[in-house]
């Protein structure tokens, strides 16, 4: 009688206070990464990305990692809704993700300040034209628009003061002032379609490719207007002006031919046609070469500055468009598109994009990184210590650091090999 009263009493009494609780989102780049969450009552829980659960509140770790992937945690104070998010490495990966954050429809360009804390980007869609970011945070910094378009490719003053951007559908360039983020002028180029845009040597004129009108714009920047349009190859894009002010480089897409112009005559010509769709130009000056991307081989030549005879240098991934030379030109990095679908290269294809580190002084490949869709911007800030890309069909930004020239050359070529596989997307083998 006893036991089954105290039992009725048990019962009837109040269940104890459940203790406070919040939703706790956990994501990781790449998907599918295992995580062991330790909440602040003690208790673990393990899974996937990407997941959802409720924790207590209060101090919770959460460690990513796994088989195959370099272990990362973070510590949060859960007092609400909150979002655990990581890039994981491979473990054969050299460099490290440091963020990956949202910015926008379509980020074409990617453009990093001295020290890689902050980032330009342009969105090709619009309806904002330029954007700065907070690299670390992703917090968005500043924003700048010429009407409802987007923009294309970026530029820097001489003196760093001042920002170019060009935008397709209305022939323009907008002129930035990197301390107000205000736009100083705009520039008409007179030419269709205005693409790369490179500053002279003396940072007196922009040149400016136009893709459709087949020209570039010399423009005057004490005038602001354009000196001449010079008349070169089909669908010109890469650009570079000679440090003596003598000569422009331009690569063309349409037919995979370099023009040199003479830039006391405005007269182009043809010093190479063994490409197929070349994208862009970086130079060493010093070691006199003149790196070239091309699409539609899918590899970078090199070509000599004193004799203007081309070689092949490196094979690629499929489709590489933008690539930056490191500030010690030790490393040339490489943004690869991806190869297109079915449905051509307006939708996702059935690869990653991705972006491959070269030693410049053997052609090796150091390191590989597998991105998102499309990988297209690209910079490395000019203390050489952090590199930036944008996924173009994926609106986001992803930052990595990038360890001195030995710890790349010691890492026995980081995911060189194992990023092969890794581009191709489940299920489309």
């Amino acid at each position: 009688m006893h036991a089954a009263f105290l039992l009725a009493l048990l019962a009837a009494a109040p269940a104890p206070p459940r203790a406070p609780a919040a939703p706790l989102t956990v994501h990781s780049w790449p998907d599918g990464v295992l995580f062991v969450v330790t909440t602040s009552d003690g208790q673990t829980r393990m899974g996937k990305t990407p997941a959802r659960m409720r924790v207590p509140l209060g101090e919770t770790r959460v460690l990513f990692g796994g088989a195959g992937f370099k272990p990362k945690e973070q510590t949060l104070d859960v007092q609400g809704p909150t979002r655990a998010e990581a890039c994981v490495d491979p473990v054969d990966q050299v460099v490290e993700c440091l963020t990956v954050f949202p910015v926008g429809p379509a980020p074409k360009a990617v453009l990093a300040n001295e020290d890689g804390s902050q980032l330009w980007v342009t969105l090709l869609m619009g309806p904002q034209s330029v954007r700065l970011y907070e690299t670390r945070s992703g917090a968005k910094l500043a924003e700048a628009s010429l009407g409802r378009l987007g923009a294309v490719e970026l530029e820097r003053s001489l003196d760093g003061k001042l920002l170019w951007a060009t935008q397709l559908d209305s022939g323009k360039v907008m002129e930035l002032d990197g301390a107000s983020r205000a736009i100083t002028r705009t520039f008409d180029t007179r030419g269709v379609m205005p693409k790369v845009v490179r500053r002279s040597a003396d940072g007196r004129s922009l040149f400016v490719a136009n893709w459709f009108s087949n020209d570039v714009s010399e423009i005057d920047l004490e005038t602001g207007k354009v000196r001449r349009l010079l008349e070169t190859v089909k669908t010109p894009r890469g650009l570079h002006a000679t440090p003596d002010g003598a000569s422009l480089y331009v690569a063309g897409f349409g037919a995979g031919q370099l023009a040199k112009i003479d830039l006391a005559t405005g007269k182009s010509r043809v010093v190479w046609s063994g490409g197929k769709a070349l994208r862009h130009l970086v130079p060493d000056e010093e070691r006199r070469r003149l790196y070239i991307s091309d699409m539609g081989r899918s590899e970078i030549f090199v070509m000599d500055l004193d004799t203007d005879e081309v070689k092949p240098w490196a094979k690629t991934g499929h489709a590489p468009n933008t690539i930056v030379l490191s500030p010690d030109r030790r490393v040339l990095y490489v943004s690869n598109r991806g190869a297109n679908g079915k449905d051509g290269y307006t939708r996702p294809g059935p690869e990653w994009g991705s972006v491959l580190l070269f030693d410049t002084e053997t052609g090796a490949l150091l390191d590989a990184i597998v991105g998102g869709n499309q990988c297209t911007g690209l910079d490395v800030s000019a203390d050489g210590k952090v590199l930036a890309f944008s996924d173009f069909m994926d609106g986001r930004v992803r930052v990595y650091r990038i360890p001195p020239i030995e710890a790349l050359r010691a890492g026995a070529g980081g995911r060189a090999e194992s990023h092969r596989s890794s581009v191709v997307k489940r299920g489309a083998r």
